[in-house]
């Protein structure tokens, strides 16, 4: 009887209540997703109004349609229930555990599609940086030491070293960087120097604080959430990437189901 009851349920994903980054907040929308392609939900919604880190009301109500279309399949029929905390965890471990890369990819392909304007400055970066060989690095500093082992800055460097110097043409290459760690970008641009690509003048810790750049207080909570998605997305359209533990490249990965992946780190 129970599980048919939840066959029968339409299931809203609203904001967690902790200050939960963007890309975890993903994993929730993808297992939310898996619920739904699987049955164990009649229909499905992503409405994030008026909260969240990235909420700003300049741009609308539901902060997730800042950047993706809106997310609602099925129907209404049978009961409405919004998804508790408890299973809002419960949502995100189904994503990054339970569910394989190559069925997220399905999952984002057949529900998850970004904002025009988002793809066009995508497309911009793309066409003004990248070349045919391209290796995508993913550095998670700041707090990010509460969950997983910190990576030293030189470990990164020999696994890029690796790759250029077993490489025919190695002077191809360009490296894009995604860090929220300033220092970590000034120390491989010292290292690899014209071969870095990275996006300019969006959010960095400068300081090292373990504060994560999701939580720093700004009026600029859209542009939070906009350069976390161009990142992820950046990464993906890599050939290589090595990353840390963190959900922006685990989601890159995702997105790109069939890019290679040097995981130099993982959680506790």
């Amino acid at each position: 009887m129970g599980k048919n009851r939840k066959r029968f349920t339409y299931l809203i994903l609203d904001n967690p209540i902790h200050r939960n980054g963007l890309f975890s907040i993903f994993t929730m929308v993808l297992g939310l997703l898996k619920m739904y392609d699987t049955g164990q939900c009649t229909g499905c919604e992503v409405n994030f109004e008026n909260k969240g880190v990235y909420y700003d009301e300049t741009f609308g109500l539901n902060w997730w349609e800042y950047y993706f279309e809106p997310i609602k399949l099925g129907n209404k029929n049978g009961i409405i229930k919004k998804i508790g905390n408890n299973q809002k965890i419960k949502l995100s471990s189904q994503c990054e555990y339970n569910t394989s890369r190559d069925q997220n990819h399905i999952y984002i392909e057949k529900y998850i599609h970004l904002k025009p304007h988002i793809l066009e400055k995508i497309k911009q970066f793309k066409d003004t940086y990248f070349t045919e060989h391209m290796i995508g690095v993913h550095y998670r500093g700041t707090d990010k030491v509460i969950e997983a082992p910190r990576i030293p800055y030189e470990s990164v460097f020999e696994k890029i070293n690796y790759i250029l110097q077993t490489s025919t043409d190695s002077h191809l290459y360009k490296i894009y960087i995604a860090t929220d760690e300033q220092s970590f970008l000034e120390y491989m641009k010292e290292q690899f120097h014209e071969k870095i690509v990275f996006l300019k003048g969006i959010f960095r810790s400068s300081n090292n604080n373990n504060k994560p750049v999701h939580h720093l207080e700004t009026n600029m909570n859209y542009k939070k959430g906009e350069e976390a998605i161009l990142d992820c997305i950046l990464l993906s359209h890599c050939d290589i990437l090595i990353r840390t533990s963190s959900n922006l490249s685990l989601i890159s990965t995702f997105f790109n189901n069939l890019m290679p992946v040097i995981e130099l780190s993982t959680r506790y």
